[in-house]
């Protein structure tokens, strides 16, 4: 149901923004775009069920234009903590930073196609404090840290001169290295290495500007 109000809410900006401008094309003389994940922000704070400190996760794109080519550079994380009704305290958090560059190519009045590539540098730190029978604090975490490649495509929506809509979809490699601590384990600490491939399907939204 939230997906199905985020689809109409942007259909009708989309259309009222394009009444106004019903018979200009999107100037393309702007260099640079900033935008934001609005899909991820509009739909944690329509989860009335969400706790309130649960921040949602955010991606930020920079994006430069020169003679079709763009170098990209992104920028995502999340912060999660709460307590349960037994006194355990969980903590989750990570983050990434994304660079590379795409290359666009104009399909039609108001949209642009373009695919690319880029490095993915990521991290991550959890923990869980639970108290034990002696009343005594025990903390078992993990954290991580990797590297990934991937290539994408991606699809943009002009709504005027100044604002778009894309979406885009990405496969890639991973290599991650985890280490982890559990109290009463011997040994308590471990290490782990790991190497995979990943999809991410064109589920969300960016909202960027031009300048």
């Amino acid at each position: 149901m939230k997906n199905v109000l985020m689809v109409l809410m942007f259909i009708f900006l989309g259309n009222t923004l394009q009444a106004q401008h019903i018979d200009e094309e999107p100037a393309e003389t702007y260099e640079k775009q900033f935008g934001v994940n609005v899909t991820n922000f509009v739909l944690t704070f329509l989860s009335f069920n969400q706790p309130s400190n649960n921040t949602p996760s955010v991606l930020f794109l920079y994006k430069k234009n020169k003679n079709g080519k763009r170098k990209r550079f992104g920028f995502a994380g999340r912060i999660n903590w709460r307590k349960d009704n037994e006194g355990d305290r969980f903590f989750s958090s990570s983050m990434n930073f994304n660079f590379g560059r795409e290359f666009g190519r104009k399909i039609g009045k108001r949209w642009n196609a373009y695919a690319g590539y880029e490095t993915i540098l990521s991290g991550s730190y959890n923990h869980i404090i639970e108290a034990d029978f002696n009343d005594e604090e025990e903390k078992e975490f993990n954290r991580s840290a990797g590297i990934a490649w991937k290539g994408l495509v991606g699809l943009e929506y002009h709504l005027n001169d100044r604002l778009s809509l894309l979406t885009e979809t990405s496969y890639g490699i991973s290599f991650n290295y985890i280490l982890g601590s559990v109290p009463n384990r011997s040994p308590s600490k471990q290490e782990r290495y790991s190497a995979g491939t990943f999809y991410s399907p064109p589920t969300s939204l960016v909202l960027s500007y031009h300048f």
